[in-house]
């Protein structure tokens, strides 16, 4: 009953992160700043007004954006952020950002201009912007300081761990073999703490990586998901921990139940992860 009370409160969490996040506190901004025509494609755009496909990816308008913020320090959007990036034209379109929220046109999608706006014969119009020359990944910031705080690296290890682990305690189980369920406790044991500096490095990606912005969307979700998986590693541990004491014990059907949770919320938390790194 702990085990389903405990992924219910999860199943809820979760909901609840996606509807505070329907309407993230730019949009209001934005529409603060900019008189929007009723059904309109930009009053309509939602958060594809600054990204592309959907969050985190963002479009040109929204990379823009995303470097006024960090240019001025700041962490919350406000009207001086969206003047300064006003004269831009973030799309490569040919109209400015200013002129295309006045004619009601996306300024991140070189797709949607205004009527009229001659084309700039560039080949380059619509192409994703790159810096002119690639950081060199030898770089001493670079390795002391990586822009994903090494979170895509840690992470790996308590994932393969636990389910090194799971698979040590099915054959164990299954063979009735001490040893092989002993191998299983460890290797969930080192997964359990593992988790700990992967919740850190994740933080540091979150401030290094996208500047810290409001931990709202897929991003607040993958958050609360990896800080459930470590609390039910850690659970689990504490489960085997009493069994282990006790050799003649074997493992409950609470606890494999409470396992399948956990290797359901690994492979979530994971997948959010990998959206959030690669898109």
């Amino acid at each position: 009953m702990r085990s389903l009370s405990l992924f219910l409160i999860v199943c809820l969490l979760i909901g609840s992160s996606l509807s505070a996040s329907a309407k993230p506190e730019f949009l209001d901004v934005f529409s603060k700043a900019y008189s929007l025509k009723a059904g309109g494609k930009l009053a309509t755009a939602s958060c594809n007004l600054c990204h592309k496909g959907g969050p985190p990816a963002l479009n040109p308008y929204g990379a823009d954006v995303k470097d006024a913020l960090l240019a001025a320090h700041k962490k919350n959007l406000d009207a001086e952020i969206l003047q300064s990036v006003a004269g831009k034209d973030s799309d490569g379109d040919g109209a400015s950002n200013i002129d295309e929220i006045k004619a009601d046109t996306l300024p991140g999608s070189a797709d949607s201009t205004p009527a009229g706006t001659p084309k700039p014969h560039d080949d380059n119009v619509g192409k994703p912007k790159t810096n002119d020359a690639a950081p060199n990944p030898f770089a001493v910031e670079t390795l002391i300081k990586p822009k994903h705080g090494n979170h895509p690296i840690l992470v790996h290890f308590p994932i393969a761990l636990f389910l090194i682990g799971f698979l040590f305690d099915v054959l164990g189980t299954k063979k009735k073999e001490r040893t092989l369920l002993t191998v299983g406790y460890y290797n969930l044991l080192v997964a359990a703490i593992g988790s700990l500096p992967s919740i850190g490095t994740g933080l540091l990606a979150w401030q290094w990586h996208f500047g810290g912005t409001p931990l709202e969307g897929y991003l607040l979700i993958h958050l609360i998901c990896g800080i459930v998986t470590s609390a039910l590693l850690f659970t689990l541990w504490g489960m085997r921990r009493k069994m282990q004491e006790n050799p003649e014990s074997n493992l409950s059907t609470g606890y494999w139940i409470l396992a399948g949770i956990t290797a359901l919320m690994i492979t979530v938390t994971g997948h959010l992860g990998g959206f959030l790194a690669y898109g």
